[in-house]
């Protein structure tokens, strides 16, 4: 009886599922149209009302076009969660709100916001569908030639039979060839089976462990550098903070420790460890934006809050093992974000030692989440001094970050003698630097030379570069991207890391520069990180190698199975006499264990030996 139970109780779960996604899927097919009428006819009657309304449309159906597959298009979602908080909240809330505004200086300034909004929206939602197509055409292709090989095969044994040789013993070759080429394809595509390989194996224990350590070093460097900021700032205001550059105050050994704590998080992270440790590591990056937070600069916090949100949602999708969102932390999410919202609206009172004239808590979330969506008013500044901009030449805003990492790091003022032009407002890093951000917020704001800026928005920097060409084309490449980037998370310790770093910067980029999410790979303290990891994993290897030889020879009654040491070794490659299979996913170099009886052996894909061992107890004949 109970098992009958169970059987319709989740029976009755995958009908309501079916019934959810199905309507998902028509709300989602119906609302793409629809957009698209609202909006020109926005356009045509110049209304900007009507205008928002078809913004508003395109957005909720790549939300739902997002959550229908929501393991290979996180990213996707994260980049439309910044948009929503950032460009769409001012707008939408004022709409329904009498006494707040949204409309911007001019009637072209505002068309400009909303129509670079649904541009991006609509080139975004093009660029996934398109990376989409493309993985579902590879995926046929090799089931294709899965299938084609075992044929090929076959009708060759017929021939070398008909030539003379043993009918019986290329038939058999020919059924061990069909099954491993069925088990290769049903491995490849089995999202479960990659990530549980990826986390027991053991060329990312080793990886895992010196990723830990390294955490370690670099989490204590940031909280020193969080108690210099707050003794720096004891006394002054928040505007003061960007009159000055941390390296005038912050050691730069201290400075490279905290700039490389978010690559060595996400390197841990990237190894997929068990809940516990996963969160313990969260909390403590969380914590390290605290001084930033006391400062007046609620950026990082938020920021690394949401990125902890979305590793949890992350992992309950693709763990088999453990739950990650449990009842407790859903009821705790449900308090404490409104709470959190709230705070965070004080903040802005607190720092501009203002009182709010309507102090309720309702109005002033609501009042939080319009005061986030500053960025919308920020299109409309960058569009009235745009003219100003261009005449400073082509910059190449959109991917300033690389540039500055370049000209601005040590390689550049190094060797090839570039000016440094500091991180504190000046003129010159305005005229004369590649930062969107510092130029428009010159041209634009009062007080840039008092420490004050608007910031900038990866629809503002495509824009000045190559106008709404721009945004449509740079939007259908992130986009394209992060769907890469979004399937790699399980898949690939280095892309998977590279991943996770990217979700940190492109919830920040509606308010943040076009290239933010990628521009790190090329920067010397990430390089560093990475030479650091592999080094200190090598040497977490020969350790273990070490140790597991010392374990073989003062026990004489466990043995030694040891797997090929060179090309790729396959699945189920060696089968011990305690039933363990012992081999790797095609190509990947990772080995599938059982913890409860040995630890497997494989070498990993930077060419480091790592393990070479496996402890299986002797069977007795």
């Amino acid at each position: 009886m109970k098992a009958r139970k169970n059987t319709s109780e989740r029976y009755t779960i995958t009908l309501a599922h079916g019934s959810l996604r199905g309507i998902a899927v028509s709300l989602q097919a119906a609302l793409l149209p629809l957009a698209i009428i609202i909006f020109t006819a926005g356009w045509y009657l110049f209304d900007f009302d009507v205008m928002l309304a078809g913004v508003a449309c395109l957005f909720v159906a790549n939300v739902l076009y997002a959550c229908l597959n929501l393991r290979d298009r996180l990213l996707f979602l994260f980049l439309h969660a910044g948009i929503a908080l950032f460009l769409l909240s001012r707008p939408l809330i004022a709409e329904f709100d009498e006494k707040l505004t949204w409309k911007l200086s001019s009637p072209e300034a505002t068309f400009f916001a909303l129509a670079a909004l649904f541009i991006s929206l609509a080139c975004c939602f093009i660029g996934d569908v398109v990376f989409s197509a493309c993985v579902s055409y590879n995926k046929r292709r090799v089931a294709q030639r899965a299938q084609l090989r075992p044929t090929l095969v076959c009708d060759a044994l017929q021939q070398a039979d008909q030539q003379g040789e043993s009918a019986a013993e290329t038939h058999a070759d020919g059924r061990v060839f069909r099954h491993e080429s069925a088990r290769l394809l049903s491995v490849r595509f089995s999202l479960a089976g990659l990530t549980n390989t990826l986390a027991s194996s053991e060329k990312v224990r080793c990886l895992r462990i010196a990723t830990a350590l390294l955490f370690i070093v670099c989490l204590v460097g940031a909280l020193a550098e969080g108690a210099i900021l707050v003794v720096h700032m004891r006394g002054m205001h928040y505007e003061e903070f960007y009159l000055t550059s941390t390296s005038d105050y912050v050691p730069w050994s201290i400075d490279l420790l905290k700039v490389m704590l978010p690559y060595m998080l996400c390197g841990y992270l990237a190894t997929l460890p068990r809940r516990r440790p996963a969160t313990l590591a969260l909390t403590a990056f969380i914590i390290t934006a605290i001084p930033m937070l006391m400062i007046g600069s609620r950026a990082d916090f938020v920021i690394d809050v949401l990125f902890a949100a979305l590793y949890c949602v992350l992992r309950q999708i693709i763990d088999t093992d453990e739950r990650w969102i449990t009842r407790r932390v859903v009821i705790a999410a449900v308090i404490l974000i409104p709470v959190g919202i709230f705070a965070l609206g004080m903040m802005d009172y607190i720092r501009s030692d203002k009182a709010n004239p309507e102090f309720t808590f309702a109005r002033q979330i609501v009042d939080a989440l319009y005061k986030q969506g500053v960025s919308f008013t920020i299109l409309g500044h960058g569009f009235d001094v745009n003219g100003q901009i261009q005449d400073l030449g082509f910059k190449f805003y959109s991917m300033g970050g690389v540039i500055t990492n370049f000209t601005q790091g040590f390689i550049g003022t190094t060797f090839f003698g570039f000016h440094d032009l500091g991180s504190a407002n000046s003129p010159d890093l305005a005229l004369y630097g590649n930062s969107y951000a510092h130029a428009m917020s010159y041209f634009a704001h009062p007080n840039y030379l008092g420490g004050e800026g608007y910031g900038s928005s990866y629809l503002l920097e495509l824009y000045a570069d190559f106008g709404y060409g721009g945004i449509a084309v740079g939007s259908f490449v992130i986009s394209f991207c992060l769907g890469a980037l979004s399937r790699s998370i399980g898949r690939s310790w280095f892309w998977g890391m590279i991943a996770l770093i990217s979700s940190q910067l492109v919830f920040h980029m509606p308010r943040g520069y076009a290239g933010e999410w990628i521009d790190f790979m090329i920067t010397t303290r990430f390089l560093l990180a990475v030479v650091l990891i592999i080094c200190l994993a090598a040497l977490v290897a020969f350790a273990m190698r070490g140790w597991v030889k010392d374990c073989t020879t003062h026990i004489p009654s466990l043995m030694t199975v040891a797997p090929r040491l060179s090309g790729k070794v396959p699945l189920h490659d060696t089968i011990t006499s305690s039933g363990l299979a012992v081999g790797s996913q095609a190509g990947a170099g990772h080995l599938v264990d059982n913890p409860a009886r040995g630890t497997p052996a494989t070498f990993n894909s930077f060419g480091i030996p790592l393990v070479s061992a496996i402890l299986v107890p002797k069977q007795k004949r």
